[in-house]
């Protein structure tokens, strides 16, 4: 590829100058601890880019040279002043003789080189550092799902993403006294709830960064545990993989055990408001009794009343019965009355209950057989009359006084 195509793709891809330092302020802690244990600190940095790493090392008061093999990326770091050998890695290697520095560093550049390059840089890292030199290293995290399965190979000079455990093995194994990784720098979803199954994705630790000491003295001087390891804190606070989704599923119960004492909840207030329908229904079938239990009575009263009522009535007919019939004021009247055949009967009927003699209802019985006979007369002789006479002004005239 050619040089300033790969300046370019990490000025588009990794960010901008300030974005990637403002990232790099997670070493703050680590490098003022390294700074405590000796005046002046050599720092060598491997595949420095553009420069950030040194940028920051050098306000620590470091002695910082970068090992740049692209030749616009070494000329941004020149243009700002930094001290920038502008060749391969392991040709600069050999330029310097053992316990040179006392720091080497690597910021994304192990996962660039094949394996046997990988154990070639540890073993002239280790010739090049002091006895209480430090080797840091920084690389994508495999835990972070994202940056493992798509943003590892965003670019394209990538060649194995890198095993913390396995490759803290290999340094030990290849003499260092003590390696330690970390998580860092949190992906943009770490401010999710636990729950959040997108946290688990990409809200974890993008980067790794792993802490090689090169004797006992300086894992003493930099892991001491008398002394307090504020970087080591500040490291710990990203996450990896599985500490995301033993929190997740963590959440995940918790939330299953609240649904579950919901559900409980629900059906103990199911029960409660079956009890309240039958309480209410019992109340209702009460008052519905009640109401039933009312109405009777008051139909028992209307009753006893119309009974009370009738009997009123049947005796003042009576007084009146007998009045009109012991005095015979208004006979005309009653014999009016009684020309009807119908209530003839009916009041014979009443004549009877109400306890009148026989003489006086067959002297009322003999009179309407009279008076029938009479109107029975009167009526044949109308017809007569209506025969012979037709209706002139004249035979009403005579009809009417013959009639009156």
């Amino acid at each position: 590829m050619e040089n300033n195509f790969y300046l370019d793709f990490e000025n588009r891809f990794r960010g901008s100058r300030s974005s990637v330092l403002e990232k790099l302020a997670c070493y703050d802690s680590l490098l003022q601890r390294i700074s405590e244990n000796s005046k002046e600190i050599r720092l060598l940095d491997i595949g420095c880019g553009r420069g950030e790493w040194l940028e920051k090392c050098s306000k620590y008061g470091f002695n910082c040279t970068g090992v740049e093999m692209n030749s616009a990326a070494a000329k941004v770091c020149q243009d700002i002043g930094l001290n920038i050998i502008n060749k391969d890695v392991f040709e600069a290697f050999c330029s310097y003789p053992d316990s040179s520095f006392d720091v080497v560093s690597a910021f994304h550049f192990i996962e660039h080189i094949e394996h046997s390059k990988l154990i070639e840089f540890f073993e002239e890292s280790k010739r090049l550092l002091s006895p209480s030199g430090v080797m840091i290293l920084e690389t994508p995290s495999i835990d972070n799902l994202i940056v493992s399965s798509r943003n590892f190979y965003l670019d394209p000079t990538h060649l194995t993403p890198i095993n913390p455990d396995s490759i803290t093995y290999i340094i030990e194994s290849l003499g260092f006294n003590f390696s330690k990784y970390f998580y860092i720098n949190s992906g943009p979803l770490s401010s999710a709830d636990n729950h959040n199954l997108t946290k688990v994705l990409n809200g974890i630790a993008q980067d790794i960064v792993i802490v090689s000491t090169k004797t006992a003295l300086a894992t003493e001087n930099l892991f001491s545990k008398i002394k307090q390891n504020n970087w080591e804190r500040i490291f710990q606070e990203s996450s990896s993989l599985l500490k995301a989704a033993t929190l997740f599923d963590q959440e995940n119960l918790k939330t299953l055990k609240r649904i579950n004492n919901i559900d409980e909840s629900i059906y103990s207030i199911r029960k409660e408001i079956l009890l309240i329908k039958k309480y209410i229904q019992k109340i209702s079938n009460v008052i519905n009794g009640a109401k039933k239990f009312f109405i009777i009575k008051c139909l028992i009263k209307i009753v006893k009343f119309l009974f009370k009522l009738r009997n009123k009535i049947s005796r003042i007919s009576m007084r009146i019965i007998k009045l009109i019939f012991n005095r015979l004021k208004y006979p005309n009247l009653i014999y009016r009355l009684i020309s009807n055949n119908y209530f003839t009967k009916v009041f014979v009927y009443l004549l009877k209950k109400t306890g009148f003699n026989n003489i006086i209802v067959e002297k009322l019985i003999a009179k309407q057989k009279v008076d029938i006979e009479y109107s029975n007369q009167s009526k044949l002789y109308n017809k007569r009359l209506h025969s012979r006479f037709d209706y002139s002004n004249n035979a009403k005239r005579l009809f009417d006084r013959i009639i009156k």
